[in-house]
């Protein structure tokens, strides 16, 4: 089987479709070469039970769940390995909606804002 026959390239697609995409796929890819702080693309994709591949530019790497596959941003050859190796490895749907119910809810993330909001408030001014 051949690349085409394994993989597609969407581009962009609309904000109406994207649980469709994610539901048609075996995995997410995203690979950064910008540091951004987050990655809510990866929020979702593991939300809708894929493993997510990233490479180690900004947040993304600390959120993603399988931190075997996180590859360096400068290496084709990295990112393909990462890709094989999530490949070959049997997971559970049901472990990325787990994990981000457990640590990316609003109700999770609020309440660990307001803690840090009330150390700061708390803190003896420098």
């Amino acid at each position: 089987m051949d690349l085409t026959e394994r993989v597609e390239f969407t581009g962009r697609v609309p904000y109406e479709q994207i649980g469709e995409a994610y539901a048609g796929a075996s995995l997410f890819v995203h690979p950064g070469i910008i540091p951004e702080a987050f990655g809510r693309t990866i929020i979702e994709a593991m939300q809708s039970g894929l493993p997510v591949v990233c490479t180690d530019v900004g947040g993304p790497p600390d959120i993603v769940l399988d931190k075997e596959l996180v590859c360096a941003s400068n290496s084709a050859d990295a990112l393909a390995a990462a890709i094989l190796r999530a490949d070959s490895v049997e997971r559970d749907p049901s472990a990325y909606r787990q994990y981000v119910e457990e640590n990316f809810a609003p109700e999770t993330v609020t309440e660990q804002m307001i803690n840090v909001y009330e150390a700061v408030a708390a803190a003896d001014p420098v």
